[in-house]
């Protein structure tokens, strides 16, 4: 890789688009706009390469990642002792315990990376409009029977607090 390569490169981590990294990495305005693709695929042969002679190899990614889903916190936990003469549990400050629990948390989000490398799962989110609904309150009353109430539903204007 040549020095205006990893210049290029060096831009590119630093947030800035391929034209711009180009431009700033001393490659000319027409060659930046019009074939700055090239530099984008060669940097990123570039860094493959080194990944793999830093051994992160596909396989050491997988193997962590599926190490990952079978992640594990530890926690503290108190010890606690009967005492005959107080006739109750106390918490034995003298030993402390500690106990090793999943770590769910960290379980999906492994999981969930491993979908969207995958290409099972879409990084965009699923929104719901809810404005359109409407909302119903079912309310029984002790007093009215099932047929006085249309379909188990009573509508918020006519819902009563019941003390």
């Amino acid at each position: 890789m040549n020095i205006r390569q990893q210049k290029y490169k060096q831009n590119r981590l630093l947030g800035m688009n391929i034209v711009n990294a180009a431009r700033a990495a001393g490659y000319s305005e027409k060659y930046a706009t019009h074939k700055g693709y090239r530099i984008e695929r060669l940097v990123k042969v570039g860094l493959a390469d080194a990944f793999e002679r830093a051994g992160l190899t596909d396989n050491a990614i997988i193997t962590h990642a599926l190490e990952g889903l079978k992640a594990n916190k530890v926690q503290g936990c108190d010890v606690y002792v009967y005492k005959d003469e107080d006739d109750k549990w106390q918490v034995n400050e003298a030993k402390n315990e500690f106990i090793e629990n999943p770590d769910w948390n960290a379980r999906h989000k492994y999981f969930e990376t491993i979908l969207k490398i995958g290409g099972k799962l879409k990084d965009s989110l699923l929104t719901i409009d809810q404005s359109q609904h409407k909302h119903f309150v079912q309310i029984y009353l002790p007093e009215q029977k099932e047929k006085d109430v249309t379909n188990g539903l009573v509508s918020p204007a006519e819902a009563r607090v019941i003390p």
